[in-house]
């Protein structure tokens, strides 16, 4: 994309790779280097002179078990205060005095706190620390956060930048000298009149004023807890937290905070991460001087325990990604003795009391554009990214640290005692349950060095473009163990390289010099702002690169991480660029500048009185006008929502991964009155009638037979099937029963066959079918006895209470009259043990002129089945498909290859959950009668060395198996046992076991000759519960994809709520294979639980596709011809 020029002067420049190689050579000759030649080295605090050490060590009066944060370690702030061209050093220590350090250049600095007039308040406890030139003149300020809790005193300070390196403490003079639970500040203009507002950050602790219904208790205010929007009024800071939307409540456990133009509309917007069970709050900003709190509106779960957080574009597609830290464990027994993700009746408590979706690992949020409303619309990414679990973590810095020209990312974390170590708490239970008042404070200060810690290593992924990640942490230097908390990014030398400035608890503060190569492959471009006063360092400002069709987005917002800030200057690593074709600069008022053929590895300062006229934000934005699929008008949607009954699974079966009783609803695609247009059948929940709608000539839906289907209302329905079961020609209905609530031989477990007898009126004719009960799944018709009538294949779901096992599938034969047998027994006997079925299509695979059946099913491989010599044989090996065990989801067949031949799409659980699978490292289930009750039960289990081992946590198996309460001694205990030491050998090997060997969903590529080749969907496509599609051709002939599904009732242990499926698009091509579609090219927007995709014939011999969702109503889109 290019732009236009109103100047392209350019202003610094100089060269960066002189003063790179000089500082390589004093470096070499001026000390001793820690290690390998990693690309970040970590320098000795002997040569650097950076000697600061935030020492915290609890004492009686104040320690990590009466103050929960106390861990939480120091800030780190970078910036040039004395406009020197080099970047300065700011420091917190809880429990001592804060230094700054100023760049002296060739990583060397001065210790300047006592003369620049840094004053330390004794007593107090710091916190986050964060720069910006409040003042407006010309010099960057500082700003302290502190704790005032318990022993701990102390306002938060803001030090006034004299312009000769001094300071003056003016807080109070601004009243910004707040005096509470502060984590960090962050300055921006969120009403746009040119001077800087503040955001202050606060963190609380568990009371009775934490616990209860959340609406309530966030009208509650706190006065040292709950965070406070700050109004700059030139001399003074009002505080506008009530008038202005902000919730200031001691819910508001805050540790992460980001601003950022999250729906690019030019006004700042702000979210909030929250610890514990709170939400995170995202504040739409209104345009008004208020905020709305809107964070499900654009996000489907979040974090539990939020930590730091950061908001950057990681996709190069102009749009912000969100990534939220959290505190899984990748190590099996830490994970395992760790308070981590919430059992299902703790979690749906939660929800009861108001709180929404959140689970115990980090979360990042893709960010695929806005909708049609101007609300972002996010896949929340992170374990199908590789990005969930980073222990114990803290920042989070997303920053080109290789000048690739994609952003990488950064983790800090450790814990020197971790108090959420389960057999500690249970220590902590019986302290408090024996001892006298008097001696449980002595007693639990005694205990803290029981506690267990957290010290690896920092984390750092490499991004490789395409949604992919590399964990690069030992190859880059970051191999060594240490508890790390703040940390900030700067090019300390000005060599074109981001290095990094890492707070350390009990260790020094370590500078990590980036050695990256300045190749032909890392060209960079660093960009100061030179703002118009009182906001001279332009914070809001959004700085856009567009080269060799990239885009390279940042915004000017230095607080980022935790508790922490990074050098005001913007660093744009560029890959293999070698110019840059135009630089799209727009300030906070709107006022913009383009320039073009900026040069790579240079220093440019753009200024805003070189900018002019007023940024059309629209322009940011790609329009969905010339979207493929469009929503239709509201009036031709059929009047249906499906209203899903309460009905909790894991009540009965707690091991079980997710819910199976949010299958529905059924939906029906067909002509039932011969006038050309398609109708619909939609299926009902658990005593909600189904609902028949037909097409009318103007593309509305009138429903018919109301009281026809109401008398049926009982079971949940979840499939339905139009199809011919008379042979006159008429589009006969069959509804299909299930949802898992219902046992035996209960009335609501009866599949119902309704007869077309003209103009679309149905009578139910239960004669016709032959009596069974099942817990049923999929219903499919075809002619597979060859009579040229059309039979039915049965798929059953699950058996209720029994998870795991085959509930049966069934082949019935039509009479040629629409009467039907059960022929299974004839046909393929093995079939009512083949498993769980999702789904099932027939189609001729071989090309012999007879139907195959496709089956798909959890813990089971696909299944081909063909008619051979009178009955069906498994041919699935002889097609060169795969055995792989799956939790597949849905099948659909489709010609992509426009070889005549049909290929298969398949639908699988997908990766971004806490279960893995592999061919080399499967997923097991175990079906025994594992204790002495008699009852058999189903339980997931993985493979570490060399043994099984369980994957749910002790809490989640003790729903079940309560007797290992007596098997276990601790927690520690059960994370070392294996599956044969839990539950004895031989109900282990005697088990009936169950593999799932891949959780991705892909297709297999018919090559026309009985062959077919395996190719798996884009990675965004892997991240939510493949459960409909719906393929077409455009003009070209090319083939698209329609994908959708999500599954919300996921237990929190299993991986939580899967919600990334917001409809997406795919297009093939041989050459290029799947190509996802932008969001505006689409035009597929679908969020919630989509069950079925399908298109419909129209008025005008056109298409519509229609998704019918879980509790929801359906959604019509036009599609374009």
């Amino acid at each position: 994309m290019n732009y236009s020029s109103h100047s392209t002067n350019l202003s610094i420049s100089f060269n960066c790779l002189f003063l790179a190689a000089l500082s390589v050579v004093l470096l070499s000759c001026a000390k001793e280097r820690e290690s390998e030649d990693f690309r970040f080295e970590r320098l000795d605090p002997g040569y650097t002179q950076l000697d600061f050490t935030n020492t915290v060590e609890n004492t009686p009066e104040f320690h990590i078990l009466n103050y929960l944060y106390f861990y939480d370690g120091g800030g780190v702030a970078i910036g040039d205060l004395n406009n020197n061209g080099l970047p300065d050093i700011f420091l917190t220590a809880n429990d001592g005095p804060n230094r700054l350090f100023m760049n002296l250049g060739d990583y060397r600095f001065e210790d300047v706190t006592e003369q620049a007039g840094i004053i330390h308040q004794e007593g107090s406890w710091s916190t986050g620390v964060t720069m910006a030139d409040i003042t407006g003149n010309g010099y960057l300020d500082i700003y302290v956060s502190h704790s005032n809790y318990l022993v701990k005193t102390g306002r938060n300070q803001l030090f006034i930048n004299n312009g000769d390196m001094t300071f003056t403490e003016m807080a109070a003079d601004f009243g910004l000298d707040f005096e509470g639970y502060s984590t960090q500040a962050i300055f921006f203009d969120y009403n746009r009149n040119g001077r800087l507002d503040m955001f202050l950050l606060n963190h609380s602790f568990h009371s009775d004023r934490t616990y209860g219904q959340a609406e309530r208790l966030r009208q509650v205010f706190d006065p040292k807890a709950g965070d406070r929007l700050f109004r700059n009024d030139g001399d003074r800071f009002t505080d506008v937290s009530q008038e202005a939307g902000i919730i200031s409540s001691a819910l508001g456990y805050g540790l992460g905070v980001a601003v950022t133009d999250i729906n690019l509309n030019g006004w700042p917007d702000i979210y909030v991460g929250n610890d514990f069970h709170e939400d995170d709050y995202l504040y739409i900003n209104n345009g008004d001087g208020t905020f709305t709190e809107m964070l499900y509106s654009a996000f489907s779960h979040t974090s539990r325990s939020s930590m730091g957080n950061d908001i950057a574009d990681l996709t190069n597609n102009g749009f912000v990604d969100v990534f939220s830290l959290d505190m899984m464990s990748e190590e099996y027994e830490v994970y395992m003795t760790s308070g981590g993700p919430d059992i299902w009746p703790i979690a749906q408590t939660k929800r009861e009391f108001g709180f929404g979706a959140k689970n115990a690992r980090n979360t990042l949020h893709i960010n695929r554009g806005n909708d049609r409303d101007g609300m972002p619309v996010f896949s929340e990414m992170a374990f199908s990214l590789g990005l969930a679990r980073t222990e114990w973590s803290w920042a989070a810095l997303m920053a080109d640290f290789d000048n690739s020209g994609f952003k990488d990312v950064f983790v800090t974390n450790g814990m020197p005692h971790r108090p959420n170590d389960l057999d500690f708490v249970a220590r902590l239970r019986v302290i408090r349950q024996q001892a006298t008042e008097e001696e449980t404070a002595q007693r639990e200060f005694e205990a803290i060095n029981l506690m267990p810690s957290v010290v690896v290593p920092n984390y750092m992924y490499r991004n490789l473009g395409g949604l992919q990640f590399e964990d690069v942490s030992r190859a880059w230097g970051f191999g060594h163990d240490v508890v790390s908390n703040g940390a900030a990014w700067a090019d300390l030398n000005n060599s074109g390289r981001l290095d990094l400035v890492v707070s350390n608890i009990n260790e020094p503060t370590r500078i990590y010099r980036n050695t990256t190569e300045l190749d032909s492959a890392a060209h960079f471009l660093r960009v100061s702002l030179d703002g118009r006063s009182p906001n001279t360092g332009g914070l809001g400002s959004k700085v856009i690169l567009y080269g060799d069709g990239q885009v390279f987005y940042q915004e000017q917002m230095p607080t980022r991480g935790f508790q922490s800030s990074v050098d005001h200057r913007l660093h744009f690593g560029l890959g293999a660029l070698t110019e840059i074709d135009s630089l799209l600069v727009i300030w906070p008022d709107w006022t913009y500048e383009v320039r073009r053929d900026v040069s790579a590895n240079q220093h440019i300062t753009l200024r805003q009185d070189e900018a002019s006229g007023q940024f059309d934000f629209t322009r940011l934005h790609r329009s969905f006008d010339n979207a493929t699929l469009h929503p239709a008008p509201q009036s031709l949607h059929p009047d249906f929502v499906h209203q899903e009954n309460r009905f909790d699974d894991f009540n009965r079966e707690p091991l079980m991964p997710y819910k199976l009783s949010t299958q529905g609803p059924a939906l029906a695609v067909g002509d039932v009155t011969g006038n050309g247009l398609d109708d619909l059948y939609f299926g009902g929940a658990f005593r909600q009638p189904g609902r028949l709608f037909l097409q009318q000539s103007n593309g509305t839906f009138v429903a018919s037979q109301n009281e026809l289907f109401a008398q049926h209302a009982v079971g949940e329905e979840v499939d339905a099937l139009f199809f011919d079961a008379t042979g006159n020609g008429l589009l006969d209905l069959y509804v299909m029963t299930g949802g898992g609530q219902f046992v035996d031989t209960e009335e609501a477990l009866k599949d119902r066959l309704y007869i077309n007898q003209g103009n679309g009126r149905f009578t139910y004719e239960p004669e016709r079918l032959p009596a069974m009960f099942l817990n049923g799944a999929v219903v499919r018709a075809a002619d597979f006895t060859g009579n040229g009538a059309l039979d039915l294949f049965i798929g059953g779901r699950s058996v209720p209470w029994a998870y795991g096992r085959s509930p049966g599938s069934y082949l019935f034969a039509n009479d040629g009259t629409g009467h039907f047998s059960n022929v299974t027994d004839s046909w393929y006997p093995e079939l009512p043990d083949i498993g769980m079925v999702t789904d099932a299509v027939w189609a001729d695979l071989t090309g012999d002129g007879k139907p195959e059946l496709i089956i798909t099913g959890e813990w089971m491989p696909v299944k081909v089945l063909a008619v051979r010599d009178g009955r069906f044989s498994d041919i699935t090996a002889d097609l060169g498909i795969a055995a792989w065990g799956g939790l597949w989801q849905h099948v659909q067949v489709a010609d992509l290859t426009g070889n005549g031949a049909p290929d298969l799409l398949l639908g699988n659980f997908g990766t971004n959950s806490r279960m893995e699978a592999s061919p080399e490292s499967p997923l097991h289930l175990l079906i025994n009668k594992f204790g002495d009750d008699g009852r058999e039960s189903a339980i997931m289990v993985i493979e570490r060395n060399n043994s099984l081992y369980p994957f749910d946590r002790l809490e989640e198996l003790l729903l079940e198996f309560s007797f290992l309460n007596q098997r276990v001694r601790s927690y520690r205990d059960f994370s070392t046992r294996n599956l044969f030491q839990l539950l004895g050998r031989e109900q282990v090997e005697q088990a009936d076991r169950f593999t799932v060997s891949t959780l991705h969903s892909g297709v297999w590529l018919n090559d026309g000759n009985g062959q077919f080749n395996w190719q798996a969907f884009p990675i965004e496509a892997q991240a939510f519960p493949l459960m409909s599609s719906e393929v077409w051709h455009d003009a070209t002939g090319r083939p698209h994809l329609l994908l959708g599904g999500n599954l919300h009732a996921v237990k929190p242990g299993t991986g939580g709520k899967q919600g990334a499926g917001v409809g997406l698009h795919l297009s093939w091509s041989a050459e290029k294979g799947f190509e996802v579609l932008e969001l505006q090219d689409s035009g597929f927007i679908v969020r919630g639980e989509t069950r079925h995709i399908r298109s419909l014939q129209v008025p005008g011999n056109r298409t519509r596709i229609i998704t019918a969702r879980n509790n929801d109503r359906p959604l019509l889109f036009d599609l374009k011809p």
